[in-house]
Formats: C-alpha cells, structure tokens, sequence
C-alpha cells in the first residue's frame, strides 16, 4: 500500500493494525516524512470539524455523499436524517479522538519549532488581502515598503532595503518572513550573499543567519536563486512537495499553492530535487516537474523561464489560459479567458514594463482575440 494510500486509510479509520506499524516506521524515518503527515492531519481534522458544523438541511446531501455514509444508511431505512446526523457526528468525534491519541505520540518523536517547515506551516498563507511587500522580522515588528519592487540586503548585523538601514539583526525573530503580493516583485540578498529573485504572490522565510551545518529556506510560489557556493555548507530549499539541495548554483523553482504543477529549471551548477524519498538530479538547461505525485525531466532553454527578472515574459507554443495565469499574478488583476480563446497557443514576448492596457493592445494585434474590461477585470474572446 502507497504511504499516500496508509494515511487515507488511517484518517478514514480502516487501516489495519500491522498497517499502523507500516505507517508509523514511515514517519519516524525523517522529519519530511512527519511534517508531511501532520500537514494531511491538520487539513482533514479541520475538514472533519467543519463537517460537524455543517448547515443541517442544505448541506445533507453534499454531506453524506462526501463520507461515503449513504452506502451505510441503506442498510438501515428506519434512519431519519437527525438519528444519521447523531450517529455520523458521535463516528467523526471518535475519529479525532483516536487520531489525535496517534498525532500525540507523533509529535513526541522530535523536538518542536526547530524546523523551518513546521514553522512554515504556522504562518500565514500567501493572500491578496494586502498590495504591499511586507517583512515580519518578529511577531511584533513587521515592515510595510511602499515601492513595486524593494531590494532587501542581510549583512554586518543590519537589515537594509532599497540601501537604506531599516533594523538591526538582532531585533528579530530566528525566521524571517516576506510577502511578495500580486502586482509586486522583490530582491533580497541573503546573509551568505545569496541572491533571490521573488516573483509575485510568493512567500519566503529563511534565517537571519544561517547555521554552520546548512543553508535552508522556504519557498512557496516562485523565485529565481543565484546560490553562492560553498563546499562544505549545502544550501536547500524547502516547498511543501519538495526538498531542493544545492552547493552553488542558478535555478528558478515554481511552488504555488494554486498550480496542479511544480517544477525547477536549472541555469547552471546541479540540483537534487526530493519528493516523497524519489531522488531525482538535473543538469542546466533541464526542468523538473511535479504534477499529482507524477515526476518528468525535460530539456528546456533555461533562459526562457527566468526572463521575468528582466522584465521579460517568454513563451513557446503556451496556451492562453497558462498565459493568462502568470499575468494575473503579475499584475494583480483577473482575466476570464473564454473556453475557445483559451487553448489557443501562441509564442512571442512580452515587456512586463508596460501597464497591463498597453500589453493587452499588444496582444490583441498579434493574436486573434479581442478583449473588453471594466476596472481590474478582463474577459477575452476570439475575434469573430
């Protein structure tokens, strides 16, 4: 059985006994292993509460079909909706009674905080509630830049941005946390002298200093990284689908919540990419993708998937929709591309400098589409 297959069946309380062991050596194997099942943990529990709380009359159906509790209730016609409801809620508050016993001993397996993925999943999500960059260097000091594109810099115990001296090092937290909005870009030059390039709606946490064994961040959306190399010091990057190990290198790694794909285009050096214990390495000019557990390795022009930190959007024989989808991010507005505008494929450049206005008469002149708006909102359609 798939470790995916044992948590699904341990969470839906049908995993055998002799499984259990299956699934607890897998966790004890590494601290991924465990951050990944809690992660799957905490999702259903909070699914399994909110079922509970459900709206008793509209959400019924939609309800019993999700628990696959119909198939039960068939063998009792004399159930009334209200005794299945008793029955399912007394059956789902045992579930997390028995679960949470399994979680405790889980968590007692290794020190707490001391991971930046645990400590990723305590943070806020990426969200578009704000239109600012922002930096939380502790939980009571977080900084507000008003400017599209602020260029962070770590060094001599100081934080500076944009050149200018903002807090001392040790003023903050042992993570640090930046938000990079939708409509927003940002640099920031880590303490080893790394530089990360991030992309809009992304966030990045790392340590105000690294430790002597390791150089570890967190990456979740998408960003470009030239790794300063040192032998002896690795330097990984953490998503929660992937673990990527560097010594020195240039890559661009792709990790948002919202897109069924992840990957990792390689410019130059080599990277190690693991996923769910599978090892896979690339050499430069080869991407790496991620889609619903399936692993490929292409042969790519590298340069074509960093151009956006030039300002530069590149693309070869891409459909509208994924078009679209990167310049919804870019520029913060929303696109309804219409179904038979939306597989055409097209391939060219364009000037991410521009105001989205300008780019979208661009386009309009080089592909068959024409587009109306009213604010922030786009649809578009093939031309008659």
């Amino acid at each position: 059985m798939k470790t995916k297959e044992l948590i699904t069946s341990f969470l839906n309380g049908t995993l055998k006994e002799e499984e259990k062991d299956n699934l607890l050596a897998w966790i004890k194997a590494s601290d991924e292993n465990k951050q990944l099942f809690l992660k799957y943990y905490h999702i259903w529990e909070k699914d399994i509460k909110r079922q509970m709380n459900f709206n008793k009359t509209g959400g019924w159906h939609k309800f019993i079909e999700k628990i696959h509790y119909n198939k039960r209730k068939l063998h009792f016609p004399y159930f009334t909706k209200r005794k299945a409801i008793y029955i399912t809620e007394i059956a789902a508050s045992i579930a997390i009674i028995a679960a949470t016993y399994f979680i405790f001993h889980i968590q007692s397996l290794s020190p707490k905080h001391t991971d930046i993925l645990a400590f990723a999943h305590q943070t806020e999500p990426v969200t578009n509630n704000s239109n600012e960059v922002k930096l939380i260097v502790s939980k009571n000091k977080t900084v507000t830049f008003h400017t599209q594109s602020p260029a962070l810099k770590y060094g001599n115990q100081i934080i500076r941005v944009n050149n200018e001296q903002i807090i001392s090092e040790d003023k903050t937290s042992k993570y640090n946390q930046l938000f990079v909005p939708y409509g927003k870009r940002s640099t920031i030059t880590l303490n080893d002298g790394t530089k990360v390039w991030v992309n809009a709606g992304t966030k990045l946490i790392y340590p105000t200093n690294f430790s002597k064994e390791k150089r570890e961040i967190y990456i979740e959306g998408e960003a470009y990284l030239e790794v300063v190399h040192h032998d002896d010091w690795p330097f990984i990057v953490r998503t929660n689908e992937m673990r990527i190990s560097v010594l020195g290198t240039k890559f661009d790694i792709s990790s948002y919540t919202d897109s069924k794909e992840k990957g990792v285009v390689l410019v130059s050096g080599l990277v190690s990419i693991d996923h769910s214990g599978e090892n896979t390495q690339i050499r430069p000019d080869h991407m790496y993708t991620l889609k619903e557990d399936s692993i490929s390795v292409t042969s790519v022009n590298a340069n074509k998937y960093i151009s956006w930190v030039k300002g530069i959007y590149t693309f070869d024989s891409e459909t509208l929709a994924c078009i679209f989808d990167r310049l919804e991010k870019y520029y913060n507005i929303k696109i309804q591309c219409e179904p038979s505008a939306a597989e055409l494929r097209c391939s060219g450049k364009l000037d991410l400098e521009q105001n989205f206005e300008s780019l979208m008469k661009g386009l309009a002149l080089t592909a068959p589409i024409t587009y109306r708006h009213s604010g922030t909102n786009y649809i578009v359609e093939l031309k008659n």
